[in-house]
């Protein structure tokens, strides 16, 4: 799986943990059984979350989605850096290192 897709994915599950903060499940266990006869109840099991977990998982998420491909980080590459003579060549001093 691409990182953009998972980025995706963790995007998608933020908002929604961002717009329900939780949920509950329901359980059916047996109470009492005698012969055909059986005594059921249900019990619920709620499942809560803080908004901020649900921010923290669709910033994951944008991170991931706007990652560069590896090798292909063009922004770290400056076309004003001369990495031959290591001197910026914006400002015109030799032994300037751009970084």
């Amino acid at each position: 799986m691409k990182l953009k897709t998972i980025g995706i994915i963790l995007l998608i599950i933020g908002g929604l943990m961002i717009a329900y903060t939780g949920v509950t499940f329901f359980t059916t266990e047996t109470v009492l059984e005698v012969g055909d006869v059986e005594i059921n109840r249900s019990k619920s099991h709620p499942v809560s979350w803080s908004p901020y977990w649900g921010v923290g998982v669709a910033v994951l998420g944008a991170i991931l989605l706007f990652l560069p491909k590896k090798g292909k980080a063009k922004w770290l590459e400056s076309r004003e850096f001369d990495r031959k003579k290591n001197s910026c060549l914006f400002s015109g001093h030799p032994g300037v290192s751009a970084f």
